[in-house]
C-alpha cells in the first residue's frame, strides 16, 4: 500500500485539500463535485491489519466522522459513492458485506444516495434495495463466469458474465449506466447483454430505475424484488438490442 500511495503521490495530491474534503493516512477517502448535481465520494473499503481496534479503514474515528459529515444531508442531486468492495453482492465468491451494511449503508440513506458503484467481484451485478440502486462492475480485467449464488440475499435485479466497462452519463435526474463489452467491426460500442436471476436474455433494449418502475425499452425488476418508491432521482441501465446472432464476448 505504501508503494501505491508513493507511485500515485497521493500525499501531494490531497495535502492541499480542504479537511472536508479528503480523509488520509492510513486509508484514503475524498470527494469533488463536477457542477452543481453531482457529487463521487471515494470511500476506502480495505482491510487494516495494522490496528487491532478496527478491521476496515472506514471503521476508523476519524474517517467514520469524515463520512459523516459528507454524507450529513441530501445533496446534491446526484451524490455518488465509490468503493472497490460492493454492499450487496450476489457472488459467486463474495456475498453481502456484512460490515459494509452495519457502518456506510445507514449514511448512505441519509445522505441521499440513490446509486453507489464498486468492483471486487469479477462480473457485473445490479442490486435495488429501498429506491437505492448498487452496481458491482468488477470485470475489465479479470472474468467470473460462475453463476452467482446469491440472488435473494443480494436483492439482484441483473447480472451478466461478460468482460466489460461501464459507461456512467448523468443527465438532470437520470442516471444512465451502460456496461460496454468492446466494439464492433464498424467501431461502434458493443452494449452487454445481461441476465436476470441466471437465465440469458437479449435481443431488446431495456432500462429501469432506482424507483422500481419500467421506464423506456420495458424492462421489469426480477419478481417479487421491486424497491419501495423514491422520488425524483432515477438510475437506468442500457442493453444491447441486436439478436443473440449477432452478439460477441467482446474484448
Amino acid at each position: 500500500r505504501a508503494q501505491m500511495e508513493d507511485n500515485f503521490h497521493v500525499s501531494e495530491r490531497f495535502a492541499k485539500q480542504r479537511q472536508d474534503r479528503a480523509s488520509l493516512g492510513p486509508g484514503l477517502f475524498y470527494r469533488f463535485r463536477y457542477g452543481s448535481g453531482l457529487e463521487l465520494i471515494c470511500v476506502d473499503t480495505s482491510e487494516d491489519s495494522d490496528n487491532p481496534d478496527y478491521h476496515r479503514f472506514f471503521q476508523a474515528p476519524d474517517h467514520k466522522q469524515w463520512l459523516e459529515e459528507a454524507l450529513a444531508e441530501a445533496d446534491p442531486t446526484w451524490r455518488i459513492p465509490f468503493s472497490h468492495h460492493p454492499v450487496y453482492c450476489a457472488g459467486p465468491s463474495h456475498d453481502n458485506d456484512a460490515e459494509m451494511l452495519e457502518t456506510l449503508l445507514p449514511l448512505y440513506e441519509r445522505g441521499g444516495v440513490r446509486l453507489a458503484l464498486a468492483g471486487h467481484e469479477h462480473n457485473f451485478q445490479v442490486s435495488e434495495v429501498d429506491g437505492r440502486t448498487f452496481v458491482v462492475s468488477g470485470a475489465a480485467g479479470q472474468l467470473r463466469e460462475e453463476t452467482p449464488k446469491w440472488f435473494e440475499e443480494a436483492h439482484t435485479t441483473a447480472w451478466a458474465a461478460q468482460a466489460h466497462l461501464l459507461l456512467v452519463e448523468i443527465d438532470g435526474a437520470e442516471a444512465r449506466l451502460t456496461p460496454i463489452s468492446g466494439l464492433l467491426p464498424d467501431g461502434s460500442l458493443h452494449v452487454m447483454t445481461r441476465s436476470i436471476r441466471g437465465t440469458r436474455s437479449c435481443g431488446r433494449r431495456s432500462s429501469y430505475g432506482s424507483r422500481g418502475e419500467p421506464s423506456q425499452g420495458g424492462l421489469r425488476p426480477r419478481r417479487g424484488a421491486a424497491p419501495s418508491p423514491a422520488p425524483g432521482r432515477h438510475a437506468s441501465v442500457v442493453e444491447d438490442e441486436r439478436p443473440r446472432a449477432a452478439l460477441g464476448r467482446g474484448s
